[in-house]
């Protein structure tokens, strides 16, 4: 389990986006799909599947890797950039029991340049840029697993 958190760190503190660093790690909690998905700069790509009744997310059912073509890489480090993070709330949340909601919501959390920023995504009403990000790291899993099941 060490080994695992070492090499998602070491990818979390090396994505580089033109000349800023930039990781990602997008978690997603669906009842139908559970993953964490973790890029580098490099566009290595780590997809950790999860079971989602597994609360405590220890053993991942399967776990992929993959290389991003440059173009990915390129038009990922864009959206990202263009979506100004820092300036978006830190919560897309809707009323309800927050314990479960944070339990349970996606979250996605970009480091730029050593600043950290973490946002918890649980309704439809995010903005359009945010969406993008989000869209693109599951077509980029979609994909993965496409490739992987020939």
């Amino acid at each position: 389990m060490r080994l695992i958190f070492i090499s998602f760190l070491f990818f979390f503190y090396t994505f580089f986006a033109y000349s800023e660093k930039i990781s990602l790690i997008y978690t997603c909690n669906l009842l139908e799909d559970s993953y964490e998905v973790f890029i580098d700069d490099d566009g290595n790509v780590i997809i950790f599947e999860r079971d989602y009744f597994d609360l405590e997310k220890r053993t991942p059912k399967n776990v992929t890797t993959k290389t991003l073509s440059e173009k990915d890489i390129k038009e990922l480090k864009s959206l990202i950039l263009e979506a100004d993070i820092f300036n978006l709330k830190d919560e897309y949340v809707i009323d309800g029991n927050i314990e479960l909601i944070k339990e349970r919501s996606d979250t996605l959390t970009f480091v730029i340049d050593g600043k950290t920023k973490k946002i918890l995504c649980s309704n439809a009403n995010l903005p359009i840029s945010l969406s993008k990000i989000i869209n693109k790291i599951q077509d980029i899993r979609k994909e993965l697993k496409y490739v992987k099941e020939e």
